[in-house]
């Protein structure tokens, strides 16, 4: 039970970063420490800092999404940010773990969202739905992020890029969701027993196609497709056949 597992592990993971923010009962206590030692100096240095490497990462997305990795300097991700050259290598060591960094907690977040949508949903089509809708509101809310991603999808798929290997493993999860997906709708009689892997492709390049679309104005028709048109078509074809 892949998804259940995923799930679970990720309800896990929430309720231990829980005790370490701001709101959990493990800061609540560290909070009250460090303000009867020093008035709460520590706990403000820390919420001071995780804001700034945020701010960092921000200017780093909109710089490497308009400048592409090569061409960008650490020069230009500070004025970006607004910080000095020298305050971004107190939170990173390098331009290119900069950029890591910058793509591995925009896919852990757009990964987030996916778990949360599906464990919500109830048949595997709305899982499926749920699975698309995500993709497509976060590709709306993070275009400059979106062009990193679909980018480097292209890129790791064709099996170029200096961290293809890196990539791929953040990326293959995204596949294996919809493995699982797609594997537990035949078990269920739900989806129409035919090879997975085709299945997972054809989806992936339906939802990259119509995110790049977005980034990129370009259109071969005025009619865009929407979610539910989407799966709709997929359910038709897909679904077991009418009796």
């Amino acid at each position: 039970m892949e998804i259940e597992k995923r799930l679970h592990k990720n309800r896990k993971a929430k309720t231990a970063k829980k005790g370490l923010t701001a709101t959990g009962p493990r800061s609540r206590m560290k909070t009250v420490t460090d303000q009867s030692v020093n008035g709460g100096t520590k706990a403000h240095m820390q919420t001071e800092s995780s804001s700034k490497r945020e701010q960092i990462l921000n200017a780093a997305v909109v710089v490497f999404s308009t400048r592409g990795y090569r061409a960008t300097l650490v020069d230009e991700i500070a004025q970006k940010a607004g910080v000095a050259k020298g305050t971004l290598y107190l939170y990173f060591k390098s331009k290119e773990e900069m950029y890591l960094e910058a793509f591995r907690e925009n896919v852990e977040r757009l990964h987030e969202q996916t778990l949360e949508r599906i464990e919500n949903a109830r048949s595997t089509w709305d899982k499926i739905k749920a699975f698309v809708i995500v993709r497509l509101e976060f590709g709306e809310t993070h275009k400059d992020f979106l062009r990193i991603y679909l980018s480097e999808f292209v890129g790791t798929l064709m099996g170029r890029g200096a961290w293809s290997e890196q990539l791929r493993a953040m990326l293959q999860r995204e596949s294996d969701l919809l493995r699982d997906l797609f594997r537990k709708g035949i078990e269920a009689g739900e989806v129409r027993d035919v090879p997975v892997e085709q299945l997972v492709s054809m989806l992936h390049y339906t939802v990259g196609g119509i995110m790049t679309s977005r980034v990129t104005e370009i259109r071969l028709t005025e009619v865009q497709l929407d979610p539910d048109m989407i799966v709709e078509l997929l359910r038709k074809g897909l679904g077991p056949p009418e009796r």
